[in-house]
């Protein structure tokens, strides 16, 4: 009998947790409120800015979950992406209830439904991180010395990969050319040897990478990327290093220019 009641309870437990996670599971519909200090120059990213803080209270409400500071960054753009990524939830829709200019602050109410991510699941790729319309197509080139590289055309396939991900393409009219130039400035790379790896090869490649706003005649995105590779041969460690190295340059320079022309909308 004892024994009974001992595996009763414990069913009883589990069926009481599987409910309990069936419930936080399913999406929740929520009301919350964000502010941001307005910038009259600026009133369409004062505005989201108020929405982004209003997107971080709902998911924290409906989910139970307090997202740190950290995500409170100057930008809105990225406060987006940081708070599905912390909070391992994402809002499906939302409406705005009311928004309003009080002095300088604006504030923004909506009604959200929010749903966790599945066991193991990545965040959704924040709207804020892709190409706004109708500044999709680029230009792609190679600075002249980066030509004479026999590994230009690998690195050149691999950031715009990047870049397509992000919903921009360098599949331009005939005839003419990008508002946006993406500019490959520089590959490098270095072998490592090591004893830990035998036969194996590893090599660290780097590409450098600047985007320039021709209507503006300025640089607006400027960075580095640099990613290790192994392998059998140096050839094929540097292939593997310039391969990963490449992909990622394009996409976290195509999401800093979707951030960049959301920010300016």
């Amino acid at each position: 009998m004892k024994n009974k009641n001992v595996l009763w309870a414990a069913l009883t437990i589990i069926w009481g947790g599987c409910a309990t996670m069936k419930n936080q599971a399913r999406p929740q519909t929520v009301t919350a409120s964000g502010e941001a200090r307005l910038n009259p120059r600026n009133k369409p990213l004062s505005r989201a800015k108020a929405l982004a803080r209003a997107e971080k209270a709902a998911i924290e409400k409906a989910l139970g979950v307090r997202i740190s500071e950290a995500t409170e960054l100057s930008a809105a753009v990225v406060t987006h992406e940081a708070i599905d990524a912390e909070s391992s939830g994402f809002i499906n829709r939302y409406a705005i209830l009311k928004e309003r200019e009080n002095g300088n602050v604006y504030s923004v109410k909506i009604k959200a439904t929010v749903s966790p991510l599945p066991l193991g699941g990545k965040p959704r790729v924040s709207l804020f991180s892709k190409a706004p319309p109708n500044s999709q197509f680029l230009t792609l080139l190679l600075d002249e010395k980066v030509k004479k590289n026999a590994w230009s055309k690998l690195a050149l396939a691999k950031v715009e990969e990047g870049f397509k991900s992000r919903g921009f393409s360098f599949n331009l009219p005939q005839n003419q050319s990008g508002r946006f130039v993406v500019a490959i400035r520089g590959l490098s790379s270095k072998f490592i040897d090591s004893p830990l790896l035998g036969n194996l090869k590893s090599c660290r490649a780097k590409i450098d990478i600047q985007i320039e706003d021709t209507l503006k005649n300025q640089v607006i995105v400027d960075r580095w990327v640099e990613a290790a590779g192994v392998g059998g041969s140096e050839n094929l460690a540097f292939e593997r290093a310039l391969s990963m190295a490449s992909k990622q340059a394009g996409t976290k320079s195509a999401t800093e220019l979707a951030q960049n022309l959301w920010a300016q909308l």
